[in-house]
C-alpha cells in the first residue's frame, strides 16, 4: 500500500485535472443509473474502474467486473477478496451506489441498502491507503436521520450482519418505512465512521439524491404512493428546476467528494435534490410534502375510562 500522506498529496493539474489517473476505484451498482454514470465519468478521467453489480456490466473502459448480490454475505466476502487480491490490496476510492427501491421486500431492502453496503465497505477499507475516500448514495428519504441517531447508533454497535438485519426489522415500527430507514442508517454510518477513519487518513461522505431519472424511477414513485399520505405528497411535489436529475448529476458530486479537491471534507451529508430538503426545513413546500417525508410513529390513543 502507498505510504503517501493525505496532506502531502498535490492537487490535480495538467493532464489529470481531477486526480484520478493513477487511482483504482470500485463502483457498486455499476450496471445502470448513477453507478453507470459514475463509471463512465471515472473511465474518462483515467481511473482504473472496478465495477460491481448483480446485473452484467457493459461499459467501455471498465477494467474489471464482478457480479454480486449484496444481501449474500458469503458472495460479498468472495468478491471483496477477489477485488483486493487482483489489485495488490489497493483501492483508492469506493463508490457505494448499489441499492434497491422501496417496492422491494422489507428485509431485502434493509439487507442490501445498509447491511450489504456496510459489510462491503468494511472489507474494502483494509486495502485503502491514506488519502483514499469513500462516498455512498443515500436518499432524500433519509431526511429523518438526525432524529434517529441514538437508535441507529445502537444498530452500528451490532457487528453481525444477521443480527443487525433482525434489529432493523424489529425497529421498523419505531423508525419508519424500510427504504427510508435503510438510507438513514447509511447517513448515520457515514457520520459515525468518519471519525475513526480520519485517524488512518481515509475520508467517508454521503450524497442524498432527490428525484433522479433512472431505470428504477417508476419503482420509487410506486413506493412513495404506497406510504400514508403518499398520493397527496406526489400531487403537491415541488417541480424544482422543472425536471428530475440526470444520473450524471448525482455521480459528479460523488466524484468530487472522492477527489483530492475535497481533501478536508469528511463525514459530510450532501443533499443533491435541487433544494427539496432546504425547502422543507424552511417550510416553503406544501405541508403534504413535509408530512410525507418527516415520518413519525402512529400516535396510539389512550383507552377511554
Amino acid at each position: 500500500m502507498s505510504d503517501r500522506s493525505p496532506a502531502d498529496a498535490p492537487l490535480p493539474s495538467g493532464d489529470d485535472p481531477w486526480g484520478y489517473s493513477d487511482r483504482r476505484v470500485v463502483v457498486t451498482g455499476a450496471a445502470s443509473g448513477m453507478g453507470k454514470a459514475a463509471c463512465e465519468i471515472l473511465v474518462a478521467l483515467g481511473a482504473e474502474v472496478v465495477g460491481v453489480d448483480i446485473q452484467p456490466i457493459d461499459i467501455e473502459g471498465v477494467a474489471e467486473t464482478h457480479r454480486l448480490d449484496l444481501s449474500d454475505t458469503t458472495a460479498t466476502d468472495a468478491v471483496t477478496d477477489a477485488i483486493i487480491d487482483s489489485g495488490g490490496r489497493r483501492v483508492d476510492a469506493l463508490f457505494n451506489i448499489a441499492g434497491i427501491p422501496g417496492t422491494g421486500e422489507p428485509r431485502a431492502i434493509l439487507a442490501i441498502n445498509f447491511c450489504g453496503l456496510r459489510r462491503f465497505t468494511e472489507r474494502i477499507i483494509p486495502a485503502m491507503p491514506p488519502g483514499s475516500a469513500i462516498c455512498s448514495i443515500g436518499s432524500t428519504a433519509a431526511v429523518n436521520w438526525p432524529f434517529h441517531v441514538d437508535e441507529l447508533l445502537d444498530l452500528l454497535a451490532v457487528d453481525d450482519d444477521a443480527a443487525a438485519l433482525d434489529w432493523l426489522v424489529d425497529h421498523l415500527p419505531q423508525l419508519g418505512y424500510p427504504y427510508d430507514v435503510s438510507k438513514e442508517a447509511v447517513n448515520v454510518y457515514t457520520a459515525w465512521r468518519a471519525i475513526s477513519l480520519n485517524a488512518v487518513g481515509i475520508r467517508i461522505n454521503c450524497v442524498n439524491p432527490g428525484g433522479t431519472y433512472t431505470p428504477a424511477s417508476r419503482d420509487f414513485a410506486k413506493a412513495v404512493k404506497s406510504k400514508d399520505g403518499g398520493a397527496e405528497m406526489i400531487e403537491h411535489w415541488p417541480k424544482l428546476m422543472g425536471r428530475m436529475a440526470r444520473p450524471s448529476e448525482q455521480a459528479w458530486p460523488m466524484v468530487f467528494l472522492n477527489s483530492p479537491y475535497a481533501g478536508f471534507v469528511n463525514g459530510a451529508v450532501l443533499f443533491a435534490d435541487a433544494g427539496l430538503t432546504s425547502g422543507m426545513f424552511t417550510r416553503q413546500h406544501h405541508p403534504a410534502v413535509a408530512a410525507g417525508m418527516f415520518w413519525s410513529p402512529p400516535v396510539r390513543s389512550e383507552p377511554s375510562r
